[in-house]
């Protein structure tokens, strides 16, 4: 211990004495060798404003001090998240990059608390409006499917990894139907696609139990391709389960078959289980 006492001491003497031998420079000096920050635009957020039918949420928010000065790096809107960190958050950017009010659309997660804060930002720093947390609610199961999902899918045939968008359409006259679109991969990222007329399945939706079936040997729309599952007691239907907030989960492989010259079934392709994420 007073080995390192001693240390520190002459160590500090050093120190001491460079002080001594070097004057201090002068404030402007210093000042000179920084750059001057940007301004930073304040950021509003009015409570008031909020509306949500559970899918989307809006808001007004407001901008003032937008100048010249300012505008190095500027972006200007509103940042969300169900996280109240906001570790990980979504931003959409205002309309115009000046001062003013805009009102903001974004996408929700339905029956979750949801956090949202209007922000500046440039080359001199960010500033954030208070946070407004807003509880958002629940829906029909339905209403929450319908839209564009991403998802990887690997080919258990080759290996390959495919990543791409399907959509999702429920029928506007009967709620537990639906039309899954774009679901092949290989075929999709081969231009066969719904709008051309091929490239996708009739599934039925279960509101009460979230899920999407499709029953196995359901026509896939590409040349007298089906798709199942395939499990040890034979055929099985396809099943897209709801997580709860916007992700489907098919947690079985999906087989693409068709009938062989014998009248038998052949597997073209299999898709390993995977997740698809709403956009």
């Amino acid at each position: 211990m007073k080995n390192i006492s001693k240390i520190i001491f002459v160590a500090s003497l050093a120190l001491a004495a460079i002080s001594c031998n070097k004057s201090a420079p002068e404030k402007a000096a210093v000042e000179s060798s920084f750059d001057a920050c940007a301004p930073v635009p304040t950021a509003s957020i009015d409570a008031a404003s909020f509306t949500t039918d559970g899918l989307t949420a809006s808001v007004k928010v407001s901008f003032t001090g937008v100048t010249d000065a300012s505008s190095d790096k500027l972006s200007l809107g509103l940042v969300y998240s169900t996280d109240p960190t906001f570790v990980e958050s979504s931003f959409v950017p205002a309309a115009e990059l000046k001062d003013g009010t805009y009102t903001i659309t974004c996408n929700v997660i339905a029956k979750s608390k949801t956090y949202f804060k209007a922000v500046a930002a440039n080359a001199g720093g960010s500033s954030y409006s208070e946070t407004l947390a807003k509880d958002i609610p629940d829906i029909p199961f339905y209403l929450k499917i319908s839209g564009t999902y991403f998802v990887k899918e690997t080919s258990e045939a080759d290996g390959h990894e495919y990543e791409h968008d399907i959509e999702i359409a429920v029928d506007k006259n009967d709620n537990t139907k639906c039309i899954i679109k774009n679901i092949e991969p290989y075929y999709a990222s081969n231009g066969l696609l719904f709008n051309k007329g091929y490239n996708y399945l009739e599934g039925i939706v279960d509101n009460d139990a979230e899920t999407i079936t499709v029953p196995a040997l359901t026509s896939l729309n590409l040349g007298g391709r089906m798709v199942c599952g395939l499990g040890d007691e034979g055929l099985l239907d396809i099943v897209f389960k709801f997580d709860g907030t916007n992700a489907l989960i098919r947690d079985i492989s999906m087989y693409i078959v068709y009938i062989n010259e014998n009248n038998g079934l052949s597997a073209e392709d299999a898709y390993a289980p995977t997740t698809y994420t709403k956009k």
